[in-house]
């Protein structure tokens, strides 16, 4: 018979190992703040970074990448994403609002539109399809404010005409 250990001895083993991440707060050379847990100097878990231009980014670490579900606000090229990252890129499902006032929702890679996905512009125009290294390639529909559809085919974001 294998002997068995105490409750209250088992809980207080797996309370110190789990209490590795400790919240901290850390502040970077280039201005930018992090708020939230850490492991070995660096963000690791859900936390805040409070970046040097004014902007955030909320949502998960790990080993001090963006990784995870989070929001980013007055980012590079748009205003506000939010979606899933890894390794500090849009990858996954993501929405972006765009400085221009265009907005998007679809899938990314390595930091770019890429799969299926809805870019709505900024001035009515519509396009639902497919994206590839962030250009309007593969299938998909454009709905101009005019009315005017362009349903079919495209590459690097030139309409080719309709899908055979």
């Amino acid at each position: 018979m294998r002997p068995t250990l105490p409750a209250a001895l088992v809980t207080a083993i797996l309370l110190s190992f789990s209490g590795s991440a400790m919240a901290d707060t850390k502040t970077y050379s280039n201005g930018a703040r992090y708020d939230g847990p850490m492991v070995l100097g660096k963000p690791h878990g859900v936390g805040t970074m409070h970046l040097p231009g004014g902007g955030s980014y909320v949502g998960g670490f790990v080993n001090g990448e963006l990784t995870g579900h989070g929001r980013i606000v007055d980012g590079q090229g748009f205003k506000t994403y939010e979606g899933q990252f890894v390794n500090g890129y849009r990858h996954g499902s993501g929405k972006a609002w765009h400085l221009n006032g265009d907005y998007y929702e679809g899938q990314y890679k390595d930091d770019k539109r890429h799969g299926e996905g809805a870019l709505l512009y900024s001035d009515g125009t519509r396009y639902f399809g497919q994206f590839v290294d962030g250009a309007v390639t593969g299938k998909g529909r454009l709905i101009k404010t005019d009315g005017t559809v362009h349903e079919g085919m495209w590459e690097n974001s030139t309409y080719l005409g309709p899908a055979q």
